[in-house]
C-alpha cells in the first residue's frame, strides 16, 4: 500500500469512527399548554421568553411546551402584570386563564392633564440680514 492509500484509509475510518459516536438526542416529552388570555393584546413570557401569542378566532391559545414546570408572566398596558405557575404533563393539556387587572396608578396618570410637549423656543431673527 502506498502512503496515499492508507491517508485515505486512515480518513474514512476517524470519518466513520466520529459519525457513528454522536446520536441523536432523544425528544422531551411535551404537553400542551391552552391560554385565555385577556387583554388580547397582552404580552406573554414563559420562563422570561417571550411569546406570540395571537389566535385568528380569538378563543385560547394553544402551545406545545416541554413537560414540567413553567413560569407564566402577562403584562399589558395600563394594567397590573400578573405571574402564573403552570405544570405541564406529557401528552396532557394544562389550562391557564389570566385577565389582568387595571392598573390604578394608570388610570389616575391618564386623567390628570396632558403636559405640554417639549417645544424650545427660537430666537428672534433680526428683519434684516
Amino acid at each position: 500500500m502506498t502512503t496515499a492509500t492508507i491517508r485515505r484509509w486512515t480518513l474514512w475510518i476517524g470519518v466513520v469512527l466520529v459519525a457513528g459516536c454522536h446520536s441523536q438526542p432523544t425528544p422531551r416529552p411535551t404537553g400542551t399548554l391552552v391560554m385565555n388570555i385577556s387583554p388580547s393584546l397582552a404580552a406573554v413570557l414563559l420562563d422570561d421568553q417571550p411569546l406570540l401569542v395571537r389566535t385568528p378566532t380569538g378563543g385560547p391559545a394553544r402551545l406545545r411546551v416541554e413537560a414540567g414546570a413553567h413560569r407564566i408572566e402577562v403584562r399589558a398596558l395600563g394594567h397590573l402584570t400578573a405571574y402564573r405557575d403552570v405544570v405541564t404533563r406529557p401528552g396532557e393539556e394544562s389550562l391557564l386563564s389570566v385577565t389582568l387587572q387595571r392598573d390604578p396608578e394608570a388610570e389616575a396618570e391618564s386623567e390628570s392633564p396632558p403636559r405640554q410637549p417639549f417645544a424650545p423656543r427660537l430666537p428672534e431673527l433680526p428683519a434684516r440680514l
